[in-house]
């Protein structure tokens, strides 16, 4: 099941800030957004 286009730009807005609150977010955080945007 694959929530709304609306809730998963949310989602996806939640994670860049999430990373942007970091100093320097690694390689593992990185790709794991690459890695929801394929799906």
């Amino acid at each position: 099941m694959d929530p709304p286009q609306a809730t998963y730009n949310q989602r996806f807005a939640v994670r860049i800030n999430t990373l942007k609150t970091k100093q320097a977010p690694d390689a593992r955080s990185l790709s794991y957004i690459l890695f929801q945007l394929r799906i």
